[in-house]
C-alpha cells in the first residue's frame, strides 16, 4: 500500500533496483475484475492458437526471437537493473531465451504430441524456459505494447 499525494491509499507495488534502491518502476495492483479479463483472454488467445497450423507458429516464433535479438541491449539493461545481475549475465540471459524460443519453433511439432518421455532433462529446460522467458516475454510486451491492449 502506497500513499499518494491526496492521502489515498492504493494498492501499488514498486520495482527496485537492487544495487541502487532506485525505484524503477511503480504499478497499481489488478483488481479480480482485471484478472479474471486477463486470463479470459489468454484462454481465448490460447484456444484460436492451438488451431494455428505449425508452420504459422514456428514462423511467428522466429519472429518473436528476431524481436529478442534485435532488443537484446535494452532487455538485457533491464534484467540488470531489475534484478541485479552483471550485464554480461543479462545479455546471456536474452541469448538463453532466443535460443528456447527457437527451440520450441524448430521442435513445436514434436513437442505438440501425445508421445511423453521419461526424462528429467525435460523438466529442467522446461522449467528454466518458463521461468526467464515468462520474464523477457512481459517485460518485452509491455515495453512495446504488443499484448496490453
Amino acid at each position: 500500500m502506497i500513499e499518494n499525494e491526496q492521502g489515498v491509499v492504493a494498492k501499488r507495488f514498486r520495482t527496485v533496483n537492487p544495487a541502487t534502491e532506485q525505484i524503477l518502476h511503480e504499478y497499481e495492483m489488478m483488481t479480480k475484475e482485471q484478472i479474471n479479463h486477463s486470463v479470459d483472454k489468454a484462454r481465448k488467445g490460447f484456444s484460436e492458437w492451438k488451431r494455428k497450423d505449425m508452420h504459422k507458429r514456428a514462423d511467428f516464433l522466429y519472429a518473436f526471437a528476431n524481436e529478442f535479438r534485435k532488443n537484446k541491449e535494452n532487455l538485457a539493461r533491464i534484467a540488470t537493473e531489475e534484478m541485479g545481475k552483471a550485464i554480461k549475465e543479462s545479455r546471456s540471459e536474452v541469448e538463453k531465451c532466443v535460443w528456447a524460443i527457437e527451440y520450441f519453433a524448430d521442435h513445436g511439432n514434436i513437442l505438440a504430441t501425445d508421445e511423453v518421455i521419461n526424462t528429467d532433462a525435460r523438466v529442467k529446460i522446461c522449467y528454466s524456459v518458463i521461468v526467464s522467458w515468462e520474464h523477457y516475454f512481459i517485460e518485452t510486451c509491455k515495453r512495446y505494447d504488443a499484448v496490453w491492449n
